[in-house]
């Protein structure tokens, strides 16, 4: 989500750690080398390592535990965009492994497996999903502990009276034009796409750090978006709810939607950015609209952005393991080396500068603080303000997948005066890093970035 001056990223991340608290003692009474596997598997899922468990299971997975080998396969089916095999396999799981699970990781693969069923548009039964898990658990967990579900069964509930992202006139390619544009005072630049919503002119934030799509309440109001029930949570700085609206029309190059969801968010709650810096960042186009194609390709020579029907990863490249994965928050990280190790940066092109995070720091302190230059920072996000402590490198050098590149002047934030999702992790690249190809293409299909 973009912010002028000094940019800090909000992404809606999960409560996912807390789902892999795998307790292996049932591993004892395997062979050793199974024990170790299922360790190491364990490991994986408690740090959400989703690229490091897709080799373990690609090259170990005999060696698996069958509880966990069927638990590795359900994450990385959700977490590698695969929502038709998600459902099936979390659904096996379910069935399963009931006493395996727990009470508390059983609830949040219910929820897991209704938004699989919302991301292959059917909220009817993500909703069917979500109620039976409240009617289940209403009279043994607290109502407030409840009350996320409930909002999100009412969410489904609500989007199931619609055919989703319609398209007027498909297409195996549309094209959207898009200028690069700078945000209030803050010689800081985002990617804006002009168009139509609801045959009201207006400028979309091209955001891949955006979980949502979202609109401020005055435009929602002033453009007759017809909110539904229930609520959905963005966390950033603080964590603010927001209702689901409809556009009824969407138009962005040349393409043509109907009925489009939207998140009102009152971007300015708990902000001291001035209004008219937050002007321009009032409707933004996140990963839900991007992921419905096959693929998406950012052209720099042209300023287009290309959405696919189809996979357009050269057919070379048929065997290249995804170097791409979804947080539970829904955007985009990317797998990133340095050499020592790998860290799932997020892709965001709503962030106008990158910059890696604390977990990068850990690993690098004395190098940091030996060629870092240190400073503090202010950066603005959902809800408020947070204070970073940085170092800023003069270059740091960087893998993905066979390409590599140098960062000059790039910060590493160490602490934060916030508690929050932003500005953890192991760090973002931001739309400096996108400016920094002639094509940068995300493939939805085979969970590939690849950049030329």
């Amino acid at each position: 989500m973009p912010w002028p001056t000094r940019t800090r990223k909000t992404a809606k991340t999960g409560k996912m750690k807390r789902l892999f608290n795998i307790l292996i003692v049932f591993a004892l009474t395997l062979p050793i080398q199974a024990q170790e596997t299922d360790s190491l598997v364990a490991a994986c899922l408690n740090q959400s390592d989703w690229f490091r468990l897709q080799e373990v299971y690609r090259t170990d997975s005999s060696r698996i535990s069958p509880f966990l080998r069927l638990f590795s396969k359900a994450m990385l089916n959700h977490f590698l965009g695969r929502p038709k095999a998600a459902v099936n396999t979390l659904r096996q799981l379910l069935r399963d492994y009931q006493g395996e699970l727990g009470s508390s990781n059983l609830i949040s693969l219910v929820a897991m497996l209704g938004q699989n069923y919302s991301l292959l548009d059917d909220n009817k039964q993500a909703a069917a999903v979500l109620q039976n898990l409240v009617n289940a658990y209403k009279d043994k967990i607290d109502s407030t502990s409840l009350a996320p579900y409930v909002a999100r069964q009412h969410n489904y509930r609500g989007l199931s009276e619609y055919d989703l992202y319609q398209a007027e006139q498909p297409k195996t390619i549309y094209q959207i034009p898009f200028k690069v544009q700078e945000v209030g005072d803050s010689a800081q630049s985002l990617f804006f796409a002009d168009g139509w919503l609801n045959g009201h002119k207006g400028s979309f934030v091209l955001d891949t750090g955006a979980s949502y799509n979202v609109i401020t309440p005055d435009l929602a109001a002033a453009y007759g978006l017809k909110t539904i029930d229930g609520s959905v949570l963005a966390k950033g700085i603080k964590t603010l709810e927001g209702q689901t609206a409809i556009a009824e029309s969407l138009q962005i190059g040349d393409l043509r939607l109907r009925n489009v969801p939207f998140v009102v968010l009152d971007l300015q709650k708990g902000d001291r950015i001035p209004a008219q810096a937050l002007a321009p960042l009032k409707l933004i186009i996140g990963q839900p609209l991007l992921r419905r194609f096959a693929s998406c390709t950012f052209d720099f020579t042209q300023n287009t952005l290309t959405l696919h029907a189809d996979s357009t990863v050269s057919s070379n490249l048929t065997d290249l393991r995804p170097n791409l994965c979804f947080t539970s928050g829904g955007v985009l990280q990317v797998n990133t080396g340095d050499g020592r190790r790998h860290y799932p940066l997020v892709l965001d092109s709503g962030a106008t500068t990158s910059w890696m995070g604390p977990d990068y720091y850990k690993d690098h302190t004395a190098d940091v603080a030996r060629e870092g230059k240190w400073d503090i920072k202010g950066g603005a996000g959902y809800g408020g303000v947070s204070y970073t402590s940085q170092f800023v490198m003069p270059q740091i050098t960087l893998t993905i997948g066979e390409t590599t590149f140098s960062m000059k002047q790039i910060p590493v934030i160490t602490m934060s005066t916030e508690q929050n999702n932003i500005d953890g992790g192991a760090g973002r690249l931001g739309n400096d890093f996108f400016h920094r190809w002639q094509q940068l293409t995300i493939d939805y299909t085979r969970m590939t970035l690849e950049l030329k």
